[in-house]
């Protein structure tokens, strides 16, 4: 089972059987397979949600697939990754619009969406080329790309619902 914990401002993994997955001059291996970082850096971030959903993404990306559970519904793994990024590139909208409003929204929702999309891509890149418990799939790309456009969409339709997310007040 991977676990992921906070307290105060470090960030604790334990990933069994993680394999080449994280950077060791970045993260200090405590025992075994628990790893360590300091995030104060991140914590204090004016996006902290943002980079809270990439990495949440990254983690559910790359950890060992067997550690989710089975779900008999045709398509289950198709759907997930067209959520995840869907809500990925809409999270990362909302929050740049509330703290950072521009006159030229409809450019930041395409490189969202760009960016989640290629995101998506490098993923499955990773899963193929750095995990041995996961297998990149063009389908899943796919997908990724999908619940990127369709997040854009939904950003499309919020910042033109909430004027603030444009940078009008």
């Amino acid at each position: 089972t991977v676990m992921i914990w906070l307290r105060e401002s470090d960030l604790y993994l334990l990933i069994p059987n993680c394999g080449r997955l994280l950077h060791p001059v970045r993260w200090t291996i405590m025992m075994g397979n628990v790893f360590h970082r300091n995030i104060s850096g991140y914590m204090s971030s004016r996006y902290f949600f943002s980079i809270l959903v990439v990495l949440l993404v990254t983690a559910l990306s790359l950890f060992p697939a067997q550690e989710f559970p089975e779900v008999d519904v045709q398509f289950a793994d198709k759907w997930v990754h067209w959520l995840m990024y869907a809500a990925m590139t809409t999270i990362i909208g909302i929050e740049l619009g509330l703290k950072n409003p521009v006159k030229t929204w409809m450019r930041r929702i395409i490189s969202i969406a760009a960016f989640s999309a290629l995101w998506g891509a490098l993923m499955e890149l990773c899963q193929a080329c750095l995990t041995t418990t996961r297998n990149g799939d063009i389908l899943d790309a796919a997908a990724n790309t999908f619940g990127a456009l369709c997040g854009a969409l939904a950003l499309l339709i919020l910042y033109r619902m909430v004027p603030r997310l444009k940078g009008v007040k």
